[in-house]
């Protein structure tokens, strides 16, 4: 039996196993297959569906995980209408032990960037639209090093560099403009005070009355438009940039936040005892469990392990978190 399994740059690797075979044993051959032969972090596999990520115990056996994919495939084939969602298996890093100690050209390096890029396009990073810009920059002289107006005139997919959710909260905030009954009125006042990124959706508009979800994509395409305008004109300012350094800057911004290397969940408090907000992301690190309000930067608490009395799932997509001398806090996710 073949597994293959996946990983960062669209990378995929066959694998053989058999009935025997762990998750365990996939993650060593694949170490060793890599040349990492230590680590300063703890590499997995995971369980893969578009958004959804789930690591695999160690001991699972991997012929009953493709036996579940299959099984899952075949459901959904059966239900009319059902689009097929296609779960396959990833490795990469999923306990991060010690960040500065690894080198950032070696492969384990590699690995932690990559899982970097990834956390700030799933919206998991605390920080402001210049540093979204910056990073998205810095993103492509790694890649593609010095910016050629020939070759990069454009950004293809604005979402492989900026975060997806980022840009539609942004732009939800800004849809109101096109909804109001005097559009001409509304483009003047802001083209007046300052030529906006939604100054040319709005000219495109005037007089025209649309609904809610066209003012929606009307103002999510600009947003689009004005975020890879910005990364090509600071890509443009980093011209002579070594690549490694492109990607050890990205890095120092990574880590200015006490989160990162933390595996960071979104998840609703759901008692009403109003001890904290209620959306807001559990940052699970080496050390303990931070928990911080939703898109801030700085922790509402840091429990230390020792202090952790039980946690775990009572109930499906529930999650209960004891501290010692403390009422048991529940939680909430969507995964």
């Amino acid at each position: 039996m073949v597994a293959v399994v996946y990983t960062y740059g669209d990378s995929e690797c066959k694998i053989t196993v058999n009935s025997a075979t762990t998750a365990q044993d996939v993650v060593n051959n694949l170490m060793l297959g890599l040349g990492i032969r230590s680590s300063h972090n703890k590499f997995g596999l995971f369980e893969v569906c578009g958004e959804e990520s789930r690591f695999i115990q160690g001991r699972s056996c991997v012929a009953d995980l493709l036996a579940k994919f299959e099984k899952q495939k075949e459901m959904q084939q059966q239900q009319q209408g059902e689009t097929v969602k296609k779960w396959r298996l990833f490795f990469k890093i999923h306990c991060f032990k010690s960040i500065s100690a690894v080198p950032l050209d070696s492969i384990e390096g590699t690995f932690l960037f990559e899982q970097g890029c990834a956390q700030v396009l799933e919206g998991h990073f605390p920080t402001s639209e210049e540093n979204l810009i910056k990073l998205g920059a810095l993103r492509q002289q790694y890649l593609y090093s010095d910016y050629d107006p020939q070759e990069h005139s454009s950004i293809s997919d604005v979402r492989q560099l900026y975060p997806w959710t980022k840009l539609m909260e942004e732009a939800e905030t800004q849809k109101d403009f096109l909804g109001a009954k005097n559009i001409t009125k509304t483009y003047e006042s802001i083209s007046r005070a300052s030529k906006t990124w939604l100054g040319g959706t709005l000219s495109r508009l005037k007089g025209k009355e649309y609904s809610d979800e066209e003012r929606s994509q009307e103002a999510l395409t600009a947003k689009m438009g004005q975020v890879r305008s910005l990364i090509l004109q600071q890509w443009q300012k980093l011209q002579g940039l070594p690549s490694e350094e492109a990607q050890k800057l990205y890095m120092d911004i990574l880590q200015s936040w006490e989160g990162f290397g933390s595996i960071i969940h979104d998840v609703k408090y759901v008692l009403s005892d109003q001890r904290l907000p209620s959306d807001i992301w559990l940052a699970i690190g080496y050390t303990g469990v931070q928990i911080y309000e939703k898109n801030q930067s700085k922790a509402i608490r840091i429990i230390p392990y020792e202090e952790i009395e039980s946690f775990g799932g009572p109930y499906l997509n529930k999650f209960k978190l004891v501290v010692v001398g403390e009422d048991a806090m529940l939680f909430e996710t969507n995964k």
